[in-house]
């Protein structure tokens, strides 16, 4: 039987010192450039590519898509893109 706990923390932290919201995200813009958020439409793109790399680990799959990727990529649904 696995035991099972639960703690409850209550929020303590101070308001933020003038201009470190800005500096902060002043700072993940630098960090963030060029990379794109993970949004709904992106998830739903790229559904069926993240449904079909899971099976990879599959001897069977692995197997199919090692002796002739193209075709492996068919019964995926797969775009050219993807």
């Amino acid at each position: 039987m696995t035991g099972s706990a639960t703690m409850i923390l209550k929020y303590q932290a101070a308001a933020p010192v003038a201009g470190e919201t800005a500096r902060h995200r002043a700072r993940m813009g630098k960090q963030l450039a060029g990379a794109y958020p993970f949004t709904l439409e992106r998830s739903v793109t790229t559904c069926r590519l993240n449904k079909f790399l899971p099976d990879r680990v599959i001897p069977a799959h692995r197997e199919a898509l090692l002796r002739d990727a193209e075709a492996a990529l068919v019964p995926a649904g797969l775009s050219e893109e993807e």
